[in-house]
């Protein structure tokens, strides 16, 4: 990829001044991009549309090859992080302009809504704070897309059949929520495994999910597929004590508070299972008895005595599961026997 062949901090620099010169709208239009949606460079305390930057930054470096297009950059923003960082540059996450923390004032009021029956009884204190939490849910989402290449390979679905002015066809949601899954899977797997988000009177949960419980849905339909796919989603996790599997628990024990769970929405912070390590081998029972429940949810859920949800820990925890769900393909793994 060109990108990569950006080495000259000198360069990068230029473009900066360039942009301090004739201002972002111009700049921006000049080279044909625009503004940041997530990423930001950050230089002597101003921030710089990260992408702008770096497809200018290439044409100082190489003067004679020009700029880069936008259309030479693939995998989204996220795709100028590294090589901007390599450089000595700091690259600040903001998902759309929208507030990277839940706060426990909205916890509350979602908390106070549900003892109405209807969503058009919901104060409008109560309504907007769904619709904070639903498009800050929306912009979170849509930064775990950017951080795993974009949505060429990847889904975001929101709560299903939710608008912030009418609720779920008048009723109230259960919860709100995102999940983000390859595209690849949405036949095959019903959109799993994923990375998820719920906000609930419960709080706040988030982490790696490789299927979602049969019930959690209230569409027979829904659960009896969750059910026949069951098995072969579970297949793909890995062996207790693998190698990938002692990568994956060093890397959550070191993070620290997260908890192993057999399903989603369930009470916060309690493990059912001390490690990865004890998870997986439950998994493997599961599997041979052919019961449908065996789900491995691994959240760190912030309940309504902690205050708000840091987005940096959401972004890192990409990292931690993305190995395993990239490989959560027919096509990829074959099942173990």
């Amino acid at each position: 990829m060109p990108l990569s062949e950006l080495t000259d901090p000198a360069a990068v620099q230029a473009a900066i001044q360039e942009y301090d010169h004739i201002g972002q709208a111009q700049f921006l239009e000049k080279y044909g991009f625009g503004a940041s949606r997530s990423y930001y460079l950050i230089h002597n305390g101003k921030s710089y549309d990260s992408k702008a930057i770096a497809g200018a930054a290439y044409g100082y470096q190489f003067p004679t090859r020009g700029p880069l297009l936008a259309s030479d950059f693939s995998g989204g923003e996220n795709s100028i992080r590294a090589p901007l960082e390599k450089l000595g540059f700091t690259i600040e996450i903001r998902p759309d302009g929208t507030p990277s923390r839940f706060t426990r004032g909205d916890i509350d009021l979602i908390r106070q809504s549900r003892t109405r029956e209807r969503y058009a009884q919901f104060s409008q204190d109560e309504k907007a704070a769904y619709k904070h939490v639903h498009e800050a849910l929306r912009s979170l989402g849509e930064l775990v897309v950017e951080e795993l290449g974009g949505h060429r390979d990847y889904v975001l679905k929101l709560t299903s059949g939710f608008h912030p002015d009418s609720g779920v066809r008048g009723g109230k949601p259960k919860d709100l929520w995102f999940g983000v899954y390859r595209k690849e899977n949405q036949n095959i797997f019903l959109g799993n495994p994923q990375l998820f988000m719920i906000v609930s009177t419960r709080g706040v949960e988030y982490g790696f999910s490789p299927l979602t419980h049969p019930d959690d849905f209230s569409n027979q339909q829904l659960k009896n597929q969750t059910r026949a796919i069951a098995r072969n989603v579970l297949e793909q996790l890995p062996i207790s004590g693998s190698p990938e599997a002692t990568r994956l628990s060093q890397q959550l024990d070191s993070s620290g508070n997260w908890y192993f769970r057999r399903k989603q929405r369930l009470d916060p912070k309690t493990s059912e299972f001390p490690s990865l390590d004890n998870w997986l081998p439950f998994s493997d029972r599961m599997k041979v008895f052919g019961t449908p429940v065996a789900v491995l949810l691994v959240t760190h859920p912030l309940t309504r005595s902690t205050g708000l949800i840091s987005l940096p820990r959401l972004a890192r925890s990409r990292v931690y599961f993305a190995p395993l769900w990239s490989g959560s393909s027919q096509a990829h793994r074959p099942p173990r026997s």
